[in-house]
């Protein structure tokens, strides 16, 4: 999946498909949202989430609110790691057997 942002192309891989490299780059960005006093950056963007789901789940504007909320953690990311992309995850291939899946062990 492409798509420019801030004048950018970002491509988000299905995570299974990150480098290492970009795996350990991801997971150190992320970590970093997890810093700092509380409520973090992250917990603000968890709360987010929290506070919009009975108004976006489920309903007709949810991936426009869906986007936009992707677009926001990005950015969040870009802070610590300009180089990190938000992966996808394609959940259909741990569905059948997600005991095996390398995403959720």
């Amino acid at each position: 999946m492409s798509r420019p942002c801030n004048g950018r192309i970002v491509e988000r891989k299905e995570v299974r498909q990150l480098t290492p490299r970009e795996w350990r780059e991801f997971v150190v960005a992320v970590r970093a949202l997890h810093t700092g006093p509380p409520p973090t950056l992250y917990d603000r963007l968890a709360l987010v989430h929290q506070q919009y789901t009975n108004n976006a789940h489920g309903l007709p504007d949810f991936l426009t609110w869906h986007r936009l909320y992707l677009a926001m953690f990005q950015e969040a990311l870009w802070r610590h790691n300009p180089n990190v992309v938000l992966p996808y995850w394609k959940w259909s291939l741990d569905s059948q057997m997600p005991h095996a899946s390398e995403v959720l062990s």
